[in-house]
């Protein structure tokens, strides 16, 4: 379950910047 949190994590981050710019 943390793995996949994780994951979701990583993915999320970067999204999130793509987002802004």
């Amino acid at each position: 379950g943390s793995v996949v949190k994780l994951n979701l994590a990583k993915c999320t981050q970067p999204r999130r910047l793509l987002n802004l710019q």
